[in-house]
């Protein structure tokens, strides 16, 4: 067979974002750094095969003080985002900021979405500043903690734990920090926690794997087979115990304005729990069981001040129950799942999924 003498280039795309690229428009649009740094070399090769813009790209990449794949601070970033969206974005030359490119990716979000991800990951781990401003972001301050828990900066570990905690905040995530910043041998954190023995104690959940069972509950209540988990893991008494509860939360979606369905249904949970949770603490599931009656209790008029009265008590350990019975009180899961004007059907299911959480 007779070679052509004059093939064609083979074309072949590159991986940004996950996904990928064939051409620059989508490059733009899920602009990962990271991804692009690992194939630095398929990148020039890529880009030279994107016309004049690409070549020009590509010779710009070559002229940085340092190979595209070690860059590795604010500047590099800055002048890298420079290159790949100056005839998009209206940089300013005398400002070098990637925040400022973060709020323009904010504001231009319905085609760049994906890149304030990308970009954020950056900030965050490079810009203390920006990394601070997550503290009043509810669906952003877990990421804060964990990054705080795996540094060695134990002061700032203490001072925002403490912070978290006494502002009510986020209070499992105050604790684990200030324990954290303790075990570390900061004095004031282990003088704070000998005086805050009791706020600072940590709920246990015994015997039970959170991450496996996060997981089941996670398929129950999306309505998905869950039988390959009683294949693959061996349930201990505590997780058995957990999976009826979830069972029995899932029994009793009924319509509040059906009065005489909803008592029964209110009384059949409660009998049912009773039943299986007779000594409180068996299943580590006490606080929920009983915040579930009181809530569902609150339609009932012949138990209404009964159930107000024990939420009032279960207040000062399950922080639910105090957000439930005020106005004030701020947390940044509830929150961020729209508790307060949730049904209590729904209340229930943002509980099941965030069942560790509190």
């Amino acid at each position: 067979m007779k070679l052509s003498s004059n093939p064609k280039p083979v074309k072949f795309r590159i991986v940004s974002g996950g996904e990928e690229h064939s051409s620059l428009e989508t490059l733009r649009m899920k602009f990962c750094i990271k991804e692009l740094k690992e194939n630095s070399r398929k990148l020039l090769q890529w880009l030279r095969r994107q016309g004049a813009e690409g070549e020009k790209i590509a010779t710009e990449l070559e002229r940085l003080p340092k190979p595209f794949g070690k860059c590795d601070s604010l500047t590099d970033y800055y002048i890298i985002y420079k290159i790949f969206f100056n005839d998009i974005v209206p940089f300013n030359t005398s400002v070098n900021s990637l925040r400022k490119l973060y709020d323009w990716f904010l504001k231009n979000k319905q085609k760049y979405i994906n890149n304030l991800d990308f970009l954020e990951e950056i900030l965050f781990y490079n810009d203390e500043e920006f990394r601070s401003s997550f503290i009043h972001k509810p669906d952003r301050i877990k990421k804060y903690i964990a990054f705080l828990k795996g540094s060695n900066n134990k002061l700032d570990q203490f001072m925002l734990g403490r912070y978290l905690l006494e502002e009510k905040i986020d209070s499992k995530g105050g604790k684990e920090l200030i324990l954290e910043a303790k075990k570390k041998g900061l004095r004031i954190a282990m003088e704070y926690s000998e005086k805050n023995k009791d706020t600072l104690k940590m709920r246990e959940w015994k015997n039970v794997n959170i991450e496996y069972i996060k997981k089941f509950i996670k398929l129950t209540l999306d309505g998905k087979s869950t039988a390959m988990y009683y294949t693959t893991h061996s349930w201990t008494q505590e997780e058995k115990g957990i999976k009826e509860f979830v069972d029995n939360c899932l029994k009793i979606k009924v319509k509040p304005n059906d009065r005489e369905k909803y008592n029964r249904a209110v009384e059949l949970f409660a009998v049912k729990e009773r039943n299986v949770y007779r000594i409180l603490d068996t299943y580590n599931l006490a606080k929920e069981r009983q915040f579930i009656i009181y809530m569902l209790g609150f339609r009932i008029s012949d138990v209404k001040d009964h159930c107000f009265d024990g939420m009032k008590r279960l207040a000062d350990s399950y922080f639910p129950a105090k957000y439930f019975i005020t106005t004030s009180e701020r947390n940044p899961i509830l929150d961020g799942i729209g508790f307060r004007n949730q049904t209590n059907f729904g209340r229930i299911n943002s509980l099941l999924l965030n069942l560790f959480e509190f």
